[in-house]
């Protein structure tokens, strides 16, 4: 199956929230793009396909909390597929450093492996 994704994904595991309407849920990001991310969800979500929501993640290593307007495209069983909507430049700016410093991670990691 051919991936015709604009943006690379990563694997970023992270906690976070997505609100929708009055309701919050844990839940735990599993993989992140410039355009989305998919998440688990840790309780019976009540949102479907089309729906708008906001994912919180807070990034530890810089000591901030994104906050990233979000179209849930699809829901299977705890799994989300997100596709971000509007964000401002610094929130663009500190998605491209996740997912430039979690890149970089994973090279070194298989680059590791790859010598020993």
């Amino acid at each position: 199956m051919d991936d015709n994704r604009q943006y690379h994904r990563i694997n970023y595991i992270a906690g976070g929230t997505l609100q929708y309407r009055d309701t919050t849920f844990d839940c735990q990001i599993e993989n992140l793009s410039m355009s989305g991310a998919l998440i688990t969800i840790k309780s019976k979500p009540v949102f479907l396909p089309g729906n708008i929501c906001v994912l919180k993640l807070y990034d530890e290593l810089v000591d901030r909390q994104l906050i990233l307007e979000t179209l849930i495209a699809h829901q299977a069983s705890d799994y989300a597929g997100l596709v971000f909507l509007n964000h401002d430049a610094e929130t663009q700016l500190s998605l491209e450093m996740i997912i430039n410093r979690e890149s970089n991670l994973e090279s070194a990691q298989q680059q590791q492996y790859l010598s020993n």
